[in-house]
């Protein structure tokens, strides 16, 4: 049986970033595609590993009611399927004083994965997905 090997872009986002403002991010991310290679119509997952910098930290995936900060995420462009939900490693609970609430972070790393399908009438050869992962 003919195998797809799927590979990976990844973008990670600042918000709201300018030239005038532009800094070395402390965040870095690397994505990679597990369980590749892979089949027509078989489940794969994409991880992120970010590495952040002390003091600094990321917000968890969960979305708090506002005012809150915006959930991190983790999106799949290109010929595959979504399956379910990010899920992300555990994060720390703490009490964050902007938003006067209990928030979950993660630092000095956290990892994010999100499950895709591969089209039932991929043609063998490599599939390209692009991903997106965003955060605060």
């Amino acid at each position: 049986m003919h195998r797809l090997r799927a590979f990976l872009l990844l973008a990670a986002a600042l918000l709201a970033a300018t030239p005038a403002l532009a800094q070395k991010s402390p965040v870095t991310a690397t994505a990679a595609v597990e369980r590749a290679p892979l089949r027509a119509g078989e489940v794969g997952q994409v991880r992120v590993d970010a590495r952040i910098a002390a003091p600094y930290h990321i917000y968890s995936v969960v979305q708090l009611p506002d005012p809150a900060p915006l959930p991190s995420s983790l999106e799949l462009e290109g010929p595959v399927e979504s399956v379910g939900d990010v899920v992300e490693s555990t994060p720390e609970t703490k009490f964050d004083k902007g938003f006067e609430k209990e928030t979950g972070i993660h630092g000095p790393e956290g990892t994010f994965t999100r499950a895709f399908r591969v089209p039932a009438d991929a043609k063998p050869g490599t599939l390209s997905v692009d991903a997106r992962f965003r955060f605060q």
